[in-house]
């Protein structure tokens, strides 16, 4: 006990910090919810017991070696396809996404965790990988392994969640010793599968999010209707906002989801252009202190599992608060730390205890 207690003292207390200051916003916003909405106190005690386990997972995956973990990447790479095999097998579908585990009154959504793991396992694959063999047959067997959970994750479907896996390990090719032609050539494949997937695999309403991200008339009352409250609300903010709890968007219910996709819209409506801009802030501080953690790493296996995690957490952010600015299509991808949902918030929680472990036993 003793030893941990000295552990804990070697975290990175700047973004514990960052970490708290978001934990404070989320539930100070969802909170204000309570006006608008009829279920937000259940909401809001959920967030909050959420965040108080979220706190506790990240200090015991602080005070574990990060080390201790890479044993079990293929273990996790075997455990996720389990678990995207289950979801779509014996899940429930909510929101015409079949993507939940439901026990009871409690809920739980693989994808979250997965995503975690498939960055353990990844950095473990490549990392072991190094020197041994080819790169380009190291790259395709890769493409291979996360192509499978991909196209489960799609089954469900979960676009956001996929682009996020795609990202975490095309983002760990580019650091590995690849040729430019080799980066030509993923990139074309890319666009190629992205332009077929677009008119034979999107289902009709994904592919009208798009055309409307593209032009926000074509359907105002339907696709569109989502992307142009989220401007209003935004818009209406002004620079220092309407208040706590005045946000008319979110509390006469115009603002669809508003705890969880679109949470983002309500700071800036009730806390103005200074509240979105402070939230910015720290999530620019996370990612840059991610970032500097995969430097100061000693190991290949501690650098990529610290890249992959801020890449996690930057894109999530990226496409949320995109969605929120009108500026890519609507995902249904949770703002990190202050989006209500357990799953995203416990699987962010974790990953930010690695990154800490990483500092603490590298620094």
């Amino acid at each position: 006990m003793i030893k941990k207690l000295v552990v804990l003292q070697k975290l990175d207390k700047l973004m514990l910090s960052a970490i708290f200051l978001l934990a404070i916003f989320s539930l100070v916003t969802i909170y204000s919810l309570t006006f608008g909405l009829d279920n937000a106190g259940l909401v809001f005690w959920k967030q909050l017991a959420g965040i108080i386990i979220g706190f506790i997972l990240f200090f015991y995956f602080s005070v574990k070696n990060y080390n201790s973990w890479r044993r079990f990447g293929w273990f996790f790479y075997l455990l996720s396809l389990a678990l995207l095999v289950g979801v779509l097998l014996f899940g429930q579908e909510i929101r015409n996404i079949k993507a939940w585990f439901v026990i009871g009154p409690v809920s739980f959504q693989p994808i979250e965790v997965v995503k975690v793991m498939s960055i353990i396992f990844l950095a473990d694959f490549f990392a072991s990988w190094k020197g041994v063999g080819s790169i380009w047959w190291r790259i395709i067997l890769s493409a291979i392994l996360v192509g499978v959970l991909v196209f489960l994750t799609l089954q469900q479907p979960d676009w956001g969640s996929a682009l996020i896996l795609l990202s975490i390990w095309g983002v760990m090719i580019l650091f590995l010793p690849v040729k430019r032609w080799q980066i030509f050539t993923l990139g074309a494949v890319a666009v190629g599968l992205a332009v077929f997937s677009f008119f034979f695999v999107l289902q009709d309403y994904q592919r009208n999010r798009i055309i409307n991200f593209i032009n926000p008339s074509y359907d105002p009352l339907g696709s569109g209707y989502q992307s142009t409250q989220v401007k209003v609300a935004i818009g209406s903010g002004g620079l220092w906002g309407k208040g706590f709890g005045r946000g008319t968007q979110a509390q006469l219910k115009f603002l669809p989801e508003a705890q969880t996709d679109f949470i983002f819209a309500v700071i800036a409506e009730e806390f103005g252009f200074v509240g979105a801009v402070v939230v910015l802030f720290i999530f620019l501080f996370i990612c840059y202190r991610s970032l500097q953690i995969a430097k100061i790493s000693r190991t290949d296996f501690g650098s990529l599992l610290a890249l992959g995690i801020t890449v996690f957490l930057l894109v999530q952010i990226t496409v949320n608060i995109g969605m929120n600015l009108g500026l890519l299509p609507i995902t249904g991808v949770p703002l990190p730390l202050l989006s209500a949902g357990g799953s995203s918030l416990l699987s962010v929680f974790i990953s930010l205890g690695i990154l800490n472990s990483i500092y603490i036993y590298d620094k």
